[in-house]
């Protein structure tokens, strides 16, 4: 059944069954994870990175999936970025994941969600062409080739909106293969509204670039850009102006996400697009479906625009890490965009000092890391023989030691911006 919102998502005793099916033998919930798991309301979720954001939202789904069927043959939603991400829930869910991957419930990415319920059923009802595929690369092999056979007197339609991009002390041969590699990605890059009809720099523009069909600009864009959206191949970005178009112009289907859904969980909230943030609220109406954003407004994967999700006051949080100690979570609130004052390391966790690896010649550095994960210790034992023992005890964390790179861009003032 689906409680009131005014009462408690779960009791005592449902906690306590939720933590012996994901914690067994480990610590019970901190006071914050409870009042995650409690709450029945529409709320954002602010939890840094290590702090069991995860488990705890799993542990919300274990107590629906002994509640099955909800009230009104209702469902619930979860909808993450990646599929590595469902795999986790999966794995971790085991016998609990059955009930819950079955209607009415919904597990997946946005973008399969998207996919399947709007964009599919929508283009196939407006287009001549079905549907084919979905896929940023096969659109671009498509446009690459329909590119190719545009002669410089078509693209000087767009010269003066990429001017600004080139470098003003190249040869008069190199500036026209910069011109020509910025108008490449400039028709590529733009959006295209399929509701208004209308070609964007980007999506959440203000102003269109060109939107009067007649116009030779607008044959240029539509015999570019357009030419696999009319093949029936489609970018990811495409696919949710079809999405748009559909909820514009269908009143029903929002009628409809409520009558199936009762309960909306999003992870990774910080990682959601413009585009994709603006079709969920849409969708997914929070004063009728209790909807739960959960994520790091501290982090994003994003390497250019802000962040559209900015969780309110009233949001909760979870300001622990069970990843490191205090000496790193000290250097990590001097180093967010946003304040971060609040971010704990967990005292019981000892870690090493960070340490920052500069160099000129990139090939040297996983070697170095290599050797540091070898050498350095904590209690005695190298960071390597501590993560294998871990791995040996069948850790419920799983721990793996990674290196990650960035690299690393001028950004003209002799300083070195990391993408």
């Amino acid at each position: 059944m689906l409680r009131r919102n005014n009462m408690d998502f779960a009791n005592d005793n449902e906690i306590r069954y939720a933590h012996d099916i994901l914690l067994t033998g480990l610590p019970d919930f901190d006071n914050e994870k409870v009042a995650i798991i409690k709450c029945n309301e529409s709320k954002d979720i602010k939890a840094c990175p290590g702090s069991g954001k995860t488990t705890t939202l799993l542990a919300k789904l274990v107590i629906l999936a002994k509640r099955m069927p909800l009230l009104n043959g209702k469902g619930i939603c979860v909808l993450t970025h990646t599929n590595v991400a469902i795999d986790e829930i999966k794995s971790k869910l085991n016998t609990q994941a059955e009930v819950l991957f079955n209607y009415p419930n919904y597990f997946g990415t946005i973008q399969g969600f998207v996919d399947k319920f709007l964009t599919i059923p929508y283009y196939n009802s407006v287009e001549k062409k079905p549907l084919s595929i979905i896929d940023d690369e096969r659109v671009s092999i498509i446009f690459n080739k329909a590119f190719a056979s545009k002669t410089t007197k078509e693209l000087k339609l767009i010269l003066e909106q990429i001017k600004d991009r080139i470098p003003k002390d190249l040869t008069k041969k190199n500036w026209w293969k910069a011109v020509k590699d910025e108008q490449k990605k400039f028709l590529f890059n733009s959006y295209y509204d399929v509701d208004t009809k209308k070609y964007y720099r980007e999506y959440g523009a203000p102003k269109a670039l060109v939107g009067n069909q007649a116009t030779p600009t607008f044959q240029l864009f539509d015999t570019t850009r357009g030419i696999a959206i009319k093949e029936g191949v489609l970018k990811y970005e495409d696919a949710f102006s079809y999405a748009i178009a559909y909820a514009k112009q269908c009143e029903k289907l929002k009628e409809a996400i409520p009558e199936r859904f009762c309960y909306l969980f999003i992870d990774e909230m910080q990682d959601t697009n413009n585009i994709q943030y603006d079709l969920i609220g849409m969708l997914f109406d929070s004063s009728k479906i209790i909807v739960q954003r959960f994520g790091d407004p501290h982090q994003s994967i994003f390497e250019h625009g802000k962040m559209k999700w900015e969780p309110n006051n009233t949001a909760l949080s979870i300001n622990m890490s069970n990843r490191f100690g205090d000496n790193i979570a000290e250097i990590l609130k001097t180093v967010c965009e946003k304040d971060n004052q609040s971010l704990r390391g967990n005292e019981k966790i000892f870690s090493l000092k960070p340490i920052l690896l500069v160099y000129d010649e990139p090939q040297k550095v996983l070697p170095h890391f290599a050797k540091l994960v070898k050498e350095r210790t904590i209690n005695g034992k190298t960071i390597l023989e501590i993560a294998n023992e871990l791995r040996q005890k069948d850790h419920p964390n799983k721990p793996q030691i990674k290196a990650i790179g960035w690299v690393g861009k001028d950004n003209g003032k002799g300083l070195c911006k990391i993408n």
